[in-house]
């Protein structure tokens, strides 16, 4: 776009010029408006929103995660955001640099991250927030009690002789784990094969109601 000040001086040129000079006085125009071209405007079409490193997706209770949104396509010409998140009581976010702290542990709600562009588009990630903890303490469930250890990525339940059934379910409710555990003092369940994440235990009980529990792996 032509600046008002160039616009003024050509305007003051043009009035004063004969008949024979206003071609050359257009010609002049289209070299100025030549170099005060304005650059094309790629919009934005698309934001991904991931952790820095896009492996993790939960932070530990007043632990940071630094959020990234790549702002689609490459070329985009407005690649700012702005980060919030939908519930402050479980994380809180730096609006500018996306730096992302555990507030409290919602085991079944995970926080929603958020980036939004000023074009009005926007993109989310979910993360869970852990206690800072890695294993669950003994639990005492009719003289069964129940543990994770990380060191030999094991759950752990003694005096289980009114345990049934062990069940290990991931954050989304599926079923990962079923054992039959009938009339065993103790029960060692290798957890080996279920990936790093948040999982939930019911123990089934003879005559008692079952119960859940929540360990991280």
């Amino acid at each position: 776009m032509i600046p008002a000040n160039v616009w003024s001086y050509m305007a003051v040129r043009a009035f004063n010029l004969t008949e024979n000079g206003l071609q050359m006085f257009f010609n002049e125009v289209n070299n100025l408006a030549g170099m005060y071209e304005i650059p094309d405007v790629v919009p934005v079409q698309k934001i991904v929103v991931t952790a820095f490193d896009t492996l993790i997706n939960s932070v530990t209770v007043g632990a940071t995660l630094q959020m990234v949104a790549t702002v689609l396509p490459d070329d985009a010409t407005n690649t700012d955001v702005i980060w919030s998140v939908d519930d402050p009581t479980k994380a809180t976010i730096d609006s500018i640099t996306g730096v992302l702290t555990g507030v409290k542990s919602h085991a079944f709600a995970p926080v929603l991250v958020i980036a939004t562009n000023s074009d009005g588009f926007s993109g989310t990630a979910t993360i869970f927030v852990n206690d800072d903890v890695t294993t669950v303490p003994e639990i005492d469930v009719d003289k069964a009690y129940l543990y994770y250890s990380s060191a030999v990525d094991m759950l752990m339940i003694t005096n289980s002789i009114h345990v049934e059934r062990v069940e290990i379910f991931n954050i989304t409710g599926r079923l990962m784990m079923n054992v039959a555990a009938y009339n065993q003092e103790s029960l060692q369940i290798s957890t080996n094969t279920l990936p790093k994440g948040i999982y939930i235990v019911r123990m089934r009980q003879t005559s008692i109601k079952s119960q859940g529990f929540k360990f991280i792996k």
